[in-house]
């Protein structure tokens, strides 16, 4: 290595050090956050902060689709959080989670059909069995505030009344009802109308407000729509757990087996007792997926219902009647008059026995149907050599007529077979054959050599 090398190289090691302390002097390093949006497994899992949230907890957890797929991976120490928006309809998934809870599972599903008295059934068979009713609380609410109209309707008549009575006794005070009605309101509109004196006047008294005077709400305030929150009381020694379902709907048992419910009305909790396990009831289990599970308390709940199992399973149940099974409740006769004419239909359309009819003989047949008919008779008949011997006779006339060459004499015979073999540019020994071989058995052999003949006669 050269000297102006070294140089070169000293050189290019100080300005790479130099710009390397510029930098670490200059460079300001620092951490920026991007919101990259949710993760593919968050977008397609529904319950993936569920997961998460139990996975803090130590506790386990798996998902599935249907129920089918994950009936039979239950163990007792499990929990299964059944979503489902259509009842159990299958009788083998309702014994199969019987004797799962039985064996100490814990099963938390939600009511979704609503509770017919007339009909004594929800169209859910497993709820029914266990006694829960669900029961829409805007009719009971309209009921009560029909009866406070009534009860109020009865005491103004009673009141009004009463002041006709006392008005008609009373000579001294000719004012009537309706009097004193207009200047109770017309004082009212003086005092309301009426500037306050001073501006500075601290407003009246707190308790001179009413009970049901509506709050005020400044900017300040974000006041949440809190009309289906539902409260349930877990422990005595604890505030109530709010739940937003979302429905305006209570639970309702009719069994009298119930072991726990919300405490608190209108209720959205029953439990009950299977076996070694229990079963547990809510109006929603949606609430626990990924939109819903961080609002109020019910991630708190779930951890409530769930926090003694090792392992919870998340399963969206899609066990539903078959098409053919609701067809054969809402539409049996219409059925039955489909399969009456499908069977009609096939048995008019099915092969029949016996011989075929033939079709109808034709008024007059064609010259070529005549030939035809004629030669499959003797095809049958194995009379092939009179055709044979007619067909080869025509050729050696033709070669007699236009060439005057005679087979039939002895010298000339092997001269006919070569002039007929240069007339036809065949060769020789297939038009020896075809002139001298005796009538074949098989259908092929024929055809070849009536067209071989045929070729030689075209050619004289």
């Amino acid at each position: 290595m050269t000297r102006r090398r070294i140089l070169l190289l000293t050189l290019l090691l100080v300005l790479l050090g130099a710009t390397g302390y510029w930098l670490y002097q200059n460079v300001e390093r620092y951490t920026r956050q991007m919101n990259t949006g949710p993760t593919l497994d968050a977008i397609i899992n529904p319950w993936f902060a569920a997961q998460a949230f139990l996975q803090r907890h130590d506790i386990a957890s798996h998902r599935a689709m249907d129920l089918h797929e994950a009936i039979h991976r239950l163990q007792p120490e499990d929990a299964l959080i059944l979503f489902n928006d259509t009842p159990i309809y299958d009788s083998n998934h309702q014994t199969l989670l019987t004797d799962w809870m039985r064996k100490g599972g814990h099963l938390v599903l939600a009511a979704n059909y609503e509770w017919d008295a007339e009909a004594e059934s929800s169209d859910d068979p497993f709820l029914d069995a266990m006694g829960v009713r669900l029961l829409w609380l805007e009719e009971d609410e309209s009921e009560e505030e029909a009866e406070d109209e009534s009860e109020e309707t009865d005491a103004a008549e009673e009141q009004s009344e009463g002041n006709s009575g006392d008005a008609q006794m009373d000579t001294d005070a000719p004012m009537t009802e309706t009097d004193v009605t207009l200047d109770d309101e017309s004082d009212a509109l003086i005092e309301q109308d009426t500037p306050p004196a001073d501006s500075s006047t601290p407003p009246a008294d707190a308790s001179t407000t009413p009970a049901d005077a509506p709050l005020p709400i400044t900017r300040a305030c974000n006041v949440r729509d809190s009309a289906n929150i539902l409260r349930i009381v877990w422990a005595d020694d604890a505030e109530p757990l709010q739940i937003d379902f979302g429905y305006p709907y209570t639970l309702e048992d009719a069994s009298g087996q119930v072991s726990r419910t919300a405490g608190a009305e209108p209720n959205g909790l029953l439990e009950y007792p299977v076996g070694q396990g229990r079963m547990t009831v809510v109006l929603d289990t949606d609430i626990w997926k990924n939109r819903a599970i961080g609002d109020f308390d019910h991630a708190f709940l779930l951890w409530h219902l769930v926090g003694d199992r090792p392992r919870v399973w998340f399963v969206a149940s899609h066990d539903s009647e078959n098409l053919l099974q609701v067809l054969w409740r809402n539409a049996r006769y219409l059925l039955m008059g489909l399969i009456t004419w499908l069977l009609l239909w096939a048995w008019r359309r099915w092969v029949r026995f016996g011989p075929l009819i033939p079709d109808p003989v034709p008024a007059r047949r064609q010259l070529l149907e005549h030939i035809e008919a004629s030669t499959l008779f003797s095809w049958k008949h194995q009379q092939l050599e009179p055709l044979l011997l007619r067909l080869r006779d025509d050729i050696w006339l033709h070669l007699n007529r236009h060439h005057g060459i005679d087979h039939q004499d002895g010298d000339s015979s092997q001269l006919a077979l070569q002039k007929l073999a240069e007339l036809s540019q065949q060769p020789a020994d297939i038009v020896r054959q075809a002139m001298t071989c005796p009538a074949p058995q098989r259908e092929n052999n024929w055809v070849e050599l009536i067209s071989q003949l045929q070729t030689i006669r075209n050619a004289l």
